[in-house]
């Protein structure tokens, strides 16, 4: 089965998409600081159903030598896009540090 961005694959870790439900910005944190490239990371509200997954970032598919095993790969849930739209998001998050993003189906 696909998983990537299938909404019913949210419950199957390291392949479903990132839950629904309201998500709030860890900037500066516990476990904040991360490898991935513009990464920030993502903590679910008290009401979002996690499936006992954990750890879901924002961040870019690519590192300091290119691709990151390439998009196909380069998630296990976590919303991904280009380096320059993370950074722009990163932008807009650092802007609105108390802000949050609703993740729908």
């Amino acid at each position: 089965m696909q998983c990537k961005n299938n909404p019913g694959c949210t419950h199957l870790q390291n392949r479903g998409p990132i839950p629904p439900g309201v998500w709030s910005w860890n900037v500066n944190g516990p476990g904040a600081t991360n490898r991935k490239p513009n990464g920030i990371r993502l903590v679910p509200s008290a009401n979002t159903e996690t499936y006992n997954r954990d750890g879901f970032l924002t961040h870019s598919c690519l590192n300091a030598f290119g691709p990151s095993l390439g998009p196909r790969f380069c998630s296990e849930g976590c919303i991904t896009g280009s380096s320059n739209d993370m950074q722009k998001l990163n932008e807009l998050i650092f802007s609105e540090p108390d802000s949050t993003l609703t993740v729908t189906d």
